[in-house]
């Protein structure tokens, strides 16, 4: 009795042990190189009149899914993301959305499934069915570019829709959609014969809508009929031709097969991504970080509507109390002149500016605002006059003039305490010199005769400067020679035509714009005298000629200036020119 209970209860727990047992994958072995591969596919891939609220896929190995938030891309796109559970190897899929009638849908899952062992991905997998009669193969492709700069955007959505009004892309999920790679490609597979709407969306909130402001877009303003055609292409593969088993070594060659392809009789899209010109007018900052003098910022050029700051205390009643500088079109600096208010801790003023309502109308605003100075933290930087200059490691660039920058406005200086000393072989000795004083009085030029192979040092003796608030410069001496010509570089780039209207423009690898030129024909532009670094070129086709790239407007059907940059950054090197031949002729088509 107790042998026949022993044995029922063994049994009992193997079975237990059988029905809890789950899917694990093996470890040890060789490292594994292979992605998964799918063995089956339930229903079918490419399946018609699909109406499963399941997808079952198989594979050879034991896979998961990694970032499939970011990875998986559906189209047409689905209110309620389908559930996927990975058991062992087998990937199921739950549609918890209602399927959309009559429509070819793809779930791309890019790189997202991964074997279990060592991530090996699975790349730009898709399952595709319809629900309806047929599978739609036709697609739209293209190139999504940042309108400014000129350069791809990776990663970004391109929509497809099939209405046509303006407002869809703010108010309805778009029909179809794709993503771009990394050189702003981007195809968007299974459409019908159309018409359709194509647009893109930098999606801040990730609501596949254009309902933010600040959002980029670019957008396409033709209905588009997709129209492929089948053609044939050559490619090559690798075929063992031997194998020398004592040497260890394989031998290939290489084999020519012919295959059909789908391609599109369309011109591939050029779509342009901006950010239209939405900013409000409002007052961005308001600082006094130096006892004399208070900042104001504006989120939007103010030179053609203006400010007015008025003080309310202490001295009510004073009107002349300050100095007034511009910085740009939207800062303003304003330096304290009385020292009865700029040797107080707390200066109460109103500030008027150009204000935008919930209504988007521009009025004007009224901010009372305290600027406040901690004299026990700041005030040692406001006790001398600070001198800098435009010197580039201790030298000067050719055919650049010697600049003096000021802390203050400059009240006055003792041309007796300055001195402009030049070496021409082993001695300094004093050189002539004249100052040209700028208008704010924020910095001066020294202008001399030039000698590009002599050495200089500019002295000025302590107090030589004196500041509207009385401070004056410690003693400082500037030594300095001038860059040789061989410690530059010249970039010559050959172009094959001039567009109408067109800026060409250099850029340094930390943005800065460097020159701009408008060649008069076609041939040769030239930048000569380049400090060593990398250059980005960019060419600007500037239609209303006033200087500089204007944004577009998607509900005015304006699109923005057309930039098209050089492809890849221009390495220049002292003492060499660097020739670059740029086919802009073929550039331009693509957006004919």
């Amino acid at each position: 009795m107790k042998r026949t209970l022993y044995i029922t209860s063994l049994l009992f727990v193997i079975s237990l042990l059988n029905q809890c047992a789950k899917e694990a994958a093996p470890t040890g072995g060789p490292k594994d190189f292979d992605p998964p591969m799918v063995l089956a596919e339930v229903p079918a891939n490419h399946s018609i009149n699909f109406a499963s609220k399941k997808a079952k896929i198989y594979f050879d190995e034991f896979v998961s899914l990694k970032n499939l938030q970011e990875e998986l891309l559906i189209s047409p796109p689905f209110k309620r993301k389908p559930k996927f559970i990975v058991k062992g190897k087998r990937l199921i899929i739950t549609f918890l959305d209602t399927l959309p009638k009559d429509k070819t849908v793809n779930l791309n899952f890019y790189n997202s499934i991964v074997d279990v062992n060592e991530a090996n991905a699975l790349k730009n997998y898709q399952y595709v069915f319809s629900t309806g009669p047929v599978i739609d193969t036709s697609f739209i492709d293209g190139r999504l570019l940042n309108a400014r700069t000129g350069k791809p955007m990776e990663k970004e959505l391109v929509f497809v829709y099939e209405k046509f009004n303006d407002s869809i892309v703010s108010q309805k999920l778009p029909s179809y959609i794709a993503r771009t790679n990394k050189d702003g490609i981007f195809v968007v597979n299974n459409l019908g014969r159309g018409p359709y709407k194509l647009f893109a969306l930098i999606d801040k909130n990730r609501t596949n809508l254009f309902d933010q402001p600040n959002e980029q877009i670019a957008f396409n303003t033709d209905s588009i009929y997709p129209s492929i055609e089948w053609t044939t292409m050559l490619d090559t593969i690798k075929l063992i031709d031997s194998i020398d088993v004592a040497n260890k070594d394989t031998l290939y060659r290489d084999s020519l097969i012919v295959k059909k392809v789908q391609v599109s009789k369309l011109k591939p899209f050029q779509l342009r991504v901006f950010t239209e010109d939405f900013k409000k007018h409002y007052l961005s900052n308001s600082t006094r970080e130096r006892k004399y003098l208070i900042s104001l910022g504006f989120s939007r050029d103010i030179d053609t509507i203006g400010y007015k700051i008025n003080l309310i205390s202490p001295l009510s009643n004073k009107t002349q109390w300050y100095k007034e500088q511009m910085v740009g079109k939207d800062s303003a600096l304003i330096w304290i002149t009385d020292s009865t208010l700029y040797n107080t801790d707390s200066i109460y003023c109103s500030v008027t500016y150009p204000f935008t309502d919930t209504s988007d109308n521009v009025v004007f605003k009224t901010d009372s605002i305290y600027f406040l100075y901690d004299f026990g933290e700041l005030a040692n930087a406001d006790t001398a006059m600070v001198l800098s200059n435009n010197l580039r490691k201790n030298k000067l660039d050719i055919d650049t003039l010697f600049e003096i920058k000021f802390s203050e406005p400059l009240l006055s200086y003792d041309s007796e305490k300055l001195y402009l000393k030049i070496k021409p072989d082993t001695a300094f000795i004093e050189h002539p010199y004249e100052i040209e004083l700028a208008d704010d009085k924020l910095s001066m030029i020294v202008k001399f005769k030039q000698d590009v192979l002599s050495s200089y040092i500019f002295i000025a003796d302590s107090a030589a400067f004196k500041g509207i608030f009385n401070n004056v410069n410690d003693s400082l001496a500037m030594k300095y020679q001038y860059f040789q010509f061989e410690d530059y570089g010249n970039l010559i780039v050959n172009i094959d035509t001039v567009p109408k209207h067109s800026i060409f423009k250099l850029y340094n690898k930390s943005g800065k714009l460097v020159r701009s030129l408008k060649p008069a024909r076609k041939g040769t532009i030239e930048f000569r005298q380049l400090p060593p670094n990398e250059y980005n070129l960019k060419v600007l086709i500037d239609a209303n000629e006033n200087g500089i790239w204007d944004t577009g407007n998607y509900y005015e059907k304006k699109q923005p200036e057309l930039v098209i940059a050089f492809p890849g950054a221009i390495p220049i090197k002292k003492n060499w020119d660097t020739e670059q031949n740029w086919q802009l002729i073929r550039e331009l088509k693509l957006y004919d």
